[in-house]
């Protein structure tokens, strides 16, 4: 079970015409990884998962909301792992369902729905101090995965393929994979983040870094708006790679942009595809063509 966290994912080479222009994309595959759980949610997990495993814990717990590809992901691996699995989902509504809720019941987790002013503790000591004491020897993974042993493992992702490209360019939710990717760069290699969520909304120690570029949101987190389910169709008619609503999407739509206004923007830049293909299985209202376009393992397993 252990070799789902030691794939290597291959690099593509894609032609793609955007706004009259053909560029030449490079793109990182990690959504390729595994049908299931892929991108950066597998590398994230990686460590914590593996510790969780050697020291004999009782559980885990971790937090997100009511469409998270982390919890989809981290249900997947507890499961297979046999780790009983406890999500705090971020819902005023305690009788919530979605494809992604059933998808995590259907692996065995438990699912205990916050409020969204309960849900604001979830980084506070107290809270979380509390929450230990009520499940001792329980691992407590932070939204998202986020931590230092997620950082390490998406670190991984930069090897000497990957070290071959002068830029390297992600979509950034909670910043972990923007900082474990920064962190392991190559000697005058550079990165882009491009955030999916507001500035104010990241951390504090992450939201002026000067590699982040908030100019892409398309309204706010976990938003689309006609402009951008254009691209993801278009990108996707044209390469047959398919963006992730939330966060590759808007990442490949800024670097488009940067490329077809700047010939000197990148000479080599790497799309790093975060996977997060499940995030389309709430948004088939905007999105009526996508089921045909999943990988069909993701969506009998949603469905």
């Amino acid at each position: 079970m252990k070799e789902i966290f030691s794939q290597k994912s291959k690099i593509e080479t894609h032609r793609f015409v955007f706004k009259g222009k053909e560029l030449q994309i490079n793109i990182l595959r990690e959504d390729q990884l595994h049908p299931i759980i892929s991108g950066n949610k597998l590398r994230k997990l990686k460590y914590p998962i593996l510790g969780a495993v050697q020291q004999k814990v009782t559980g885990i717990i971790s937090f997100g909301g009511a469409y998270s590809n982390h919890l989809s992901a981290l249900s997947y691996c507890c499961s297979m792992f046999d780790l009983p699995l406890l999500c705090m989902v971020r819902s005023n509504d305690k009788n919530l369902s979605n494809p992604t809720l059933k998808f995590i019941e259907s692996q065995g987790a438990s699912i205990a729905f916050l409020s969204f002013a309960e849900y604001r503790m979830r980084n506070d000591a107290a809270f979380l101090a509390e929450l230990q004491s009520n499940y001792p020897n329980y691992l407590i993974i932070k939204e998202g995965g986020k931590g230092g042993e997620a950082e390490q493992g998406v670190g991984e992702i930069v090897d000497s393929r990957v070290k071959e490209y002068d830029r390297l360019i992600v979509g950034v939710g909670t910043g972990t994979t923007f900082r474990g990717l920064k962190n392991s760069l190559g000697d005058g290699q550079k990165i882009t983040g491009f955030s999916a969520v507001p500035q104010k909304f990241l951390d504090a120690d992450i939201r002026n870094d000067k590699d982040l570029n908030f100019d892409f949101l398309f309204g706010a987190y976990a938003k689309t708006n006609v402009e951008l389910q254009a691209f993801v169709f278009d990108f996707w008619e044209q390469t047959k790679v398919l963006l992730d609503p939330i966060y590759t999407s808007k990442a490949m739509y800024g670097l488009c942009s940067k490329m077809s206004e700047d010939v000197n923007y990148a000479q080599l830049p790497l799309l790093i595809h975060t996977g997060g293909l499940q995030g389309f299985l709430g948004m088939e209202d905007v999105f009526p063509w996508v089921k045909a376009a999943l990988p069909q393992a993701l969506v009998s397993k949603h469905l």
